[in-house]
């Protein structure tokens, strides 16, 4: 994720607007993402997913649970306000990748 991520922030060249603007693009596919999988955790139905989708974010509730994935949304959400706030973008992007709970 981290390498794909940082592809994308390099492809909007040297801009840094076009680098903040695709890091918010990311930081949303993530929050709605984590928020399906948190949905998901809780035994909710998440309408209209893709069946593949909907097994990666069962993996990802089953993997990280409630708390975490709540946990994870919030640092999702702090990460979005600092893109906004100027910080430096691959500050952002490592703490949101540290908090992502990993296959084992």
């Amino acid at each position: 994720l981290a390498e794909v991520w940082t592809r994308f922030n390099e492809d909007a060249g040297k801009e840094t607007a076009g680098h903040r603007q695709r890091a918010s693009l990311v930081l949303h596919f993530l929050i709605d993402a984590v928020r399906h999988a948190l949905r998901l955790a809780l035994g909710a139905a998440v309408p209209d997913l893709d069946p593949g989708e909907a097994a990666r974010l069962k993996g990802l509730a089953a993997r990280a649970g409630a708390e975490a994935l709540t946990e994870l949304l919030d640092q999702l959400l702090e990460a979005e306000a600092h893109v906004d706030r100027r910080v430096q973008l691959v500050l952002v992007v490592e703490r949101v990748l540290s908090k992502f709970p990993h296959e084992k």
